[in-house]
């Protein structure tokens, strides 16, 4: 192993940037969509079937992003990601009608990091399933966007 990484903090920024890499390239696709409301299906039921298939790497996510100071290179790189993709949900929430679409898009993207720490160290997945319809009726469902701006 060593043979290749000078550390295990190269060794681990290499997973995690993996990961990354798998991320922004299924948000790439989730762009090609038709619209709006079907791209924020597809990143809520996409985030959970990733939650659901890859639990451990999930984690090691959630305890990375714990303790970026040991990984200046890649907090400098989630920093600036996480700033496009906050923009690109902000857009998708003004586009589906959303009276505060840039809280609603730092809202979701925490939600969506929260749940994948607590699906690991909880192990519930019937909480888990719970939060995934209340994200996809949130932003997707039935309900108005005007209704869910009631509860802001």
């Amino acid at each position: 192993m060593y043979n290749y990484f000078d550390s295990k903090e190269e060794l681990m920024e290499a997973l995690v940037f993996g990961v990354i890499a798998h991320a922004e390239e299924a948000l790439e696709q989730v762009k090609q969509l038709p619209d709006p409301t079907a791209q924020l299906t597809a990143i809520i039921e996409g985030s959970f079937a990733y939650l659901d298939a890859h639990r451990h790497q999930a984690s090691l996510m959630g305890a990375v992003s714990l303790q970026l100071e040991h990984f200046p290179q890649l907090k400098t790189h989630m920093q600036g990601r996480y700033e496009v993709q906050i923009s690109y949900f902000e857009s998708l929430m003004a586009a589906r009608g959303f009276a505060q679409p840039r809280q609603e898009a730092m809202f979701l993207a925490a939600a969506m990091d929260g749940l994948g720490i607590q699906s690991f160290l909880l192990d519930n997945q019937a909480d888990v399933e719970t939060m995934k319809h209340f994200l996809l009726a949130r932003y997707v469902g039935k309900s108005s966007p005007q209704a869910n701006a009631a509860h802001d």
